[in-house]
């Protein structure tokens, strides 16, 4: 037996309308529920004595729980990609139409029939006939057992539908044995095909031939994966008012008392003022000081033996704001983040800084692709995190952790230690930030360390 769980094909839109579609269904079911049947034949749909609001409101009433909960499932697992297709609006539309076709479909093979049909299948059926033209090489994760053997199978929707619809037609040749209206769901299926396919011909859209095809294939506004954009290199912008800062290039404790004095002749603070920065920043000597006051210090601390490094304190420096991710899974060879409504690519070779840290107990994991890009992902249970394992086609829910573990073993780009924190490495070292701004100047220097050349304490 095989049961559909979920498909491989996120949306670039909310599906509104097919969350309303279920609620909708949901609502008609319960108002109707105490109702005895002879109560709602008006309602439903009696191909010998026809009226024709019946062939709306029969798409909306069901016969019992395993009837509406069955139906809603296949709408919910393909009805949001059909939507994000069709528009808002559209899908609307072709719900309705989709829903007369089976009505049709049913009359025209039934028409002296005094039973009285109901149920969203019909309708849920055209869905499935568009999402078969529009994605057919997308998996359907489908839970397959026969007897005491079960096991996970990612199958092409072109597939996994293709055999419901040849079952249909199977079935359909017992009439309505069953009490189920099989040429309905023919009806429904053939109709939502067609429409897909006059859509996808006057809007210049075929199918996909190849299931990595999606990127190539669709129309530019349609791309459901974001190319990482790429680096623009090294920017020297010299802007009225810029400062410089000065950052250690070693994180000797033995330093800080020695750094604070020297930093304080120049900047008017105190030296535990300029030891409180480093012990919170890690790496921020002097922040934003004129040319004169950074070339002295640096000066000053290379008599003392502290290597230091002098950086262009404006935007060309400054890492890229990091873009919330609101989702991610990855295997052994990509990291895929869901950014808005788009998902990103992103091969474990890519980033070349991972940074872990905690700020008002809330931790999180910040990925710099490139200087351009950077996404961070937050500790919260509306983020979820999965793990695939490729050779074995099995899921895994994880946290925080799990990512920056997978981090640690597969990227290669550098990590800092709150990374290692965060994935439970007894050696891990600190993770937690004051605040954002220590964070910032944290990151502005680990930052500018990582992108310096040469540079062996760049790790963090």
């Amino acid at each position: 037996m095989f049961f559909p769980l979920s498909d491989e094909n996120p949306t670039q839109r909310r599906p509104i309308v097919n969350y309303i579609l279920i609620a909708v269904n949901v609502v008609a079911f319960l108002a109707t529920l105490p109702a005895r049947q002879s109560d709602l034949i008006h309602w439903m749909m009696v191909p010998a004595h026809l009226h024709w609001p019946s062939l709306f409101t029969n798409i909306f009433l069901h016969a019992n729980w395993i009837h509406l909960l069955g139906n809603l499932w296949m709408l919910w697992i393909f009805g949001d990609n059909v939507e994000d297709r069709l528009g808002h609006l559209g899908y609307v539309v072709f719900y309705f139409v989709c829903g007369l076709a089976a009505d049709a479909a049913h009359i025209v093979t039934n028409a002296g029939s005094s039973i009285p049909t109901l149920g969203a299948s019909g309708a849920i059926a055209g869905v499935m006939g568009a999402y078969i033209w529009f994605y057919p090489r997308h998996r359907v994760k489908t839970l397959v057992f026969f007897g005491f053997f079960f096991d996970f199978w990612h199958i092409p929707a072109f597939v996994w539908i293709g055999i419901w619809f040849l079952e249909q037609l199977l079935l359909s040749t017992r009439g309505l044995a069953g009490g189920v209206a099989y040429m309905a769901h023919i009806g429904g299926f053939i109709g939502g095909l067609g429409i897909a396919a006059l859509v996808g011909v006057l809007a210049g859209r075929w199918p996909s031939r190849r299931r990595d095809a999606p990127l190539e294939a669709r129309a530019p506004e349609r791309r459901f994966f974001t190319p990482i954009p790429d680096d623009p290199g090294i920017e020297f912008i010299d802007e009225p008012g810029d400062g410089y800062s000065v950052l250690r290039l070693t994180e000797d404790a033995a330093d800080v008392a020695r750094i604070g004095p020297v930093v304080a002749a120049l900047t008017k603070e105190t030296p535990s003022e300029v030891g409180a920065r480093l012990e919170a920043t890690r790496g921020m000597i002097a922040r934003a000081v004129p040319l004169d006051a950074a070339n002295q210090i640096q000066r000053e601390l290379h008599v003392l033996g502290i290597p230091s490094a002098k950086i262009l304190h404006n935007r060309s420096n400054m890492p890229p704001r990091p873009i919330p991710v609101e989702g991610a899974s990855w295997d052994d060879r990509t990291l895929r983040l869901r950014a808005g409504e788009q998902i990103v690519m992103v091969p474990w070779s890519a980033p070349f800084l991972f940074v872990g840290a905690r700020i008002d107990g809330v931790p999180f994991v910040e990925i710099f692709v490139n200087r351009r890009t950077a996404y961070r992902i937050r500790d919260a249970r509306h983020i979820p995190l999965t793990e695939i394992d490729s050779g074995s086609r099995s899921e895994l829910a994880t946290d925080l952790g799990g990512l920056a573990r997978a981090a640690l073993n597969r990227a290669a780009g550098s990590a800092n230690d709150g990374l290692r924190a965060l994935a439970g490495d007894g050696n891990g070292g600190r993770l937690d930030f004051r605040n954002a701004a220590d964070y910032d100047d944290y990151i502005f220097w680990l930052y500018n360390l990582i992108l310096a050349k040469g540079i062996p304490s760049a790790r963090g």
